[in-house]
């Protein structure tokens, strides 16, 4: 487990990582496509899933919950590319931040 600080408007590219996390909102709101999370809310993102966040307009404070240390830090590109030579699962949920899968979000707040 980690802590994370974002500032106002901060974010990532799209991106992956090899372990699955859970990102816990502690302070301010974590925008994911359409989903704006905020404090107390979480999302869990399979491994190897395609996302990207925004933070608010408050900045954004969160706990991310991995199995084991892993600071991968996968492009689109790259995975992509693994996906082309066969070296990725044949199912891969999409990306979070279009929220297709809304189950995953727990959207109190």
């Amino acid at each position: 487990m980690f802590e994370v600080k974002v500032p106002a408007g901060g974010g990532t590219e799209v991106h992956a990582h090899d372990e699955s996390e859970i990102i816990y909102v502690v302070a301010g709101e974590m925008k994911v496509g359409a989903h704006t999370l905020r404090a107390g809310s979480s999302v869990h993102i399979p491994a190897r899933t395609l996302y990207s966040f925004t933070a608010g307009d408050e900045g954004l404070r969160f706990l991310n919950f991995r199995a084991r240390r892993d600071m991968t830090y996968i492009t689109k590109e790259e995975l992509m590319r693994d996906r082309r030579q066969g070296s990725e699962p044949s199912v891969i949920v999409p990306a979070v931040q279009e929220a297709e899968h809304a189950s995953t979000l727990d959207r109190r707040g």
